[in-house]
């Protein structure tokens, strides 16, 4: 499969006139999550090549878009990607999705000099109060969307918001930037059942949910009170007055220079 990827990445390129230097798997496929019918959620980050420097404004000049978003075989991959300077406007803003996209562990085109330089920018930028609120606007509007309001539930859609809840009480309890490296559900489960976040009860319930998603039954169940209780816990939790860290200053400059550097090598 790694294979028929990287051809329709390679067309993708010819297709769009760019040259793409980073990809890889975010969905669940990269979480520990995947079933045999799941599909690929392949993100990457791209530089055109029409003209030299691939700053925001020579884009918006040329009028073309920061992004691209693509299926392939009846949506079996789907395929976005973000140009080089909003992908360094992801970092400069600590958004969720670069942080997903570089600790996927599942990389289909490796690059070693970006990944460790968004790796260093991303430690000097955390924020620890930013995460928590990401996450937990998230998990709100999951939990709107598919569980508050429902009498049965999907599995797959319980699965996914209960990983979101287990980062949020993860990001709660350290304030460590190397927590951003918390991608895979495997190990969300085992911090929080080892910190007392989870108790045998839930895991008892977690774990029914995870032989349902990774045997891709997702036939809707009746919903779990034990899981909800912790949701409405969590949406309670008024961030504004916990001690959590912020991202010091940082210099503009560093994220252009870091930009320049790239795109030498590049293109």
């Amino acid at each position: 499969m790694d294979e028929l990827i990287n051809t329709y990445l390679k067309e993708l390129e010819q297709e769009h006139n760019i040259k793409i230097i980073y990809a890889c798997d975010t969905g669940s496929r990269s979480k520990s999550l995947d079933s045999k019918f799941s599909d690929y959620d392949i993100k990457f980050i791209y530089i055109h090549t029409e003209y030299e420097l691939n700053f925001d404004s020579n884009r918006k000049l040329l009028k073309i878009p920061n992004f691209i978003t693509i299926q392939k075989d009846d949506d079996l991959f789907e395929f976005k990607g973000y140009t080089l300077d909003r992908a360094i406007d992801f970092l400069l803003n600590f958004n969720s999705e670069i942080i997903n996209i570089m600790y996927s562990p599942k990389v289909y085109i490796k690059n070693s000099l970006l990944k460790s330089k968004f790796y260093d920018m991303l430690l000097k930028v955390y924020d620890q109060k930013s995460m928590t609120y990401q996450l937990i606007n998230m998990m709100k509007s999951h939990y709107k969307k598919d569980v508050m309001k429902k009498d049965i539930v999907s599995p797959k859609k319980y699965i996914h918001l209960i990983h979101t809840i287990l980062k949020i009480n993860f990001v709660l309890n350290n304030d460590n930037p190397e927590i951003i490296t918390l991608h895979d559900f495997n190990d969300c489960f085992d911090y929080n059942i080892q910190n007392g976040f989870i108790q045998e009860d839930m895991k008892q319930e977690i774990d029914i949910l995870l032989k349902l998603k990774r045997s891709s039954n997702y036939e809707p169940i009746p919903k779990i009170p034990i899981i909800d209780s912790k949701i409405e816990k969590l949406l309670k939790v008024k961030i504004s007055s916990l001690d959590l860290q912020t991202a010091p200053e940082i210099d503009s400059k560093e994220f252009y220079l870091l930009m320049i550097e790239l795109l030498k090598v590049h293109l």
